[in-house]
């Protein structure tokens, strides 16, 4: 009786732990493009398309490196759906033989925040374009998930 117990007691524990619907995740393949403009030296806005529609971001670090530049940044994506996520994030940009004040730029958002119609939502995406620094222009291509 105590080991038939024990079995229906641990059958049932295996069901309920492995249920789909017990760690089902609703997750959203985040993508699109970015076209960025420098408003100051630290801080630039964005129009987008793809999953979001807008963005604002800061540069709160910086440090040189032998290929060019690690920054420290944060931004603010907002979609038309009336959701926005926060991110902290690091761009490395790396020098463009050739061209001077160009760079190739990747970036990695890790979302710390998200609210509105996104509200739940955590995980990273990356993106990857060209930065005209004197120009302060950015162009992009980002690509990710998240998942609540």
């Amino acid at each position: 009786m105590k080991k038939t117990m024990f079995t229906l007691i641990a059958m049932i524990a295996l069901i309920i732990g492995e249920s789909p619907h017990a760690q089902a995740k609703e997750c959203i393949t985040v993508g699109g493009t970015a076209l960025a403009q420098a408003i100051s030296p630290t801080s630039f806005i964005a129009s987008l398309d793809g999953t979001f529609n807008a963005a604002r971001a800061e540069v709160t670090g910086q440090e040189e490196t032998k290929t060019g530049l690690v920054l420290g940044m944060e931004h603010y994506f907002m979609s038309s759906e009336n959701g926005f996520i926060k991110t902290n994030d690091k761009a490395v940009l790396t020098t463009v033989s050739g061209k001077d004040n160009v760079y190739f730029i990747e970036i990695d958002y890790n979302i710390v925040e998200a609210g509105g119609t996104l509200e739940g939502y955590s995980g990273k995406f990356h993106s990857f374009g060209g930065f005209k620094m004197d120009q302060g222009k950015i162009a992009l291509r980002y690509r990710g998930e998240m998942c609540k």
